[in-house]
């Protein structure tokens, strides 16, 4: 729905003649088709698009802009882009003196950038985060010795920089007993956790309807499970 928003709101100011930049890959080109879906709906004007490369240099944001400043009367411009594209694009424009030439629209990838004044001004959007009930103390309470989650010593070690015992290959390194919490600094971002919390609800409601329609007896018998879900060979 982001790509509907950013319409949206283009269109409530009136602003009819737009241009548009998206990153090359699934994020971006998705989006930006989207977007033009919409354009078409509200019957505004794609002055100029353009699709970033994902190895793009300095030089391609520089025949970008350069393309977008000499179209005098697009000022506004959506961008569905990924961050390090993002970092480029303000980048130059702050290079080529052109702070406040153009108003930005900007999808949600925007978000946590620290572009400083090239950026100032924009619009972006940020995503619903819902609190999770119980995540916090969950996260707080993970430790590999009151979890058989495989993954957990590796982490310890990799955080902390310790070694757990009977390790002689680090002797001169901590022993990873001596940490018994995971460090808040590496807590995960809100919006991360509640965006897979999103996923995993919608793909587990999505399996459970799928084997309550096709095959319900699989729900006592899970050895029909593979071939309910893959279908027949």
């Amino acid at each position: 729905f982001q790509s509907e928003a950013l319409v949206d709101f283009v269109d409530h100011f009136n602003w009819s003649y737009i241009s548009l930049l998206y990153s090359e890959g699934a994020y971006g080109e998705n989006g930006a088709k989207q977007i033009e879906k919409e354009v078409d709906k509200k019957r505004l004007c794609i002055a100029y698009t353009k699709s970033i490369p994902a190895d793009a240099k300095r030089k391609t944001f520089v025949e970008v802009v350069l393309k977008m400043d000499a179209i005098t009367n697009a000022k506004v411009v959506l961008l569905f882009l990924e961050k390090r594209d993002f970092l480029q694009l303000f980048s130059v424009i702050g290079e080529m003196n052109l702070i406040g030439r153009f108003i930005f629209v900007a999808s949600d990838s925007f978000h946590y950038l620290d572009i400083g004044e090239p950026g100032f001004g924009t619009f972006f959007l940020i995503l619903p985060v819902n609190h999770i009930p119980g995540f916090h103390d969950y996260y707080s309470s993970l430790n590999p010795s009151n979890s058989d989650n495989p993954w957990l010593r590796p982490l310890w070690e990799f955080f902390f920089s310790c070694t757990w015992q009977g390790n002689n290959e680090n002797e001169n390194k901590k022993s990873c007993e001596e940490f018994d919490k995971m460090p808040i600094d590496i807590y995960p971002t809100l919006d991360g956790i509640s965006k897979h919390y999103d996923a995993t609800f919608v793909f587990a409601h999505g399996l459970h309807n799928l084997i309550s329609t096709k095959c319900p007896e699989a729900f006592t018998d899970k050895t029909l499970l593979q071939s309910c879900v893959k279908g027949a060979d």
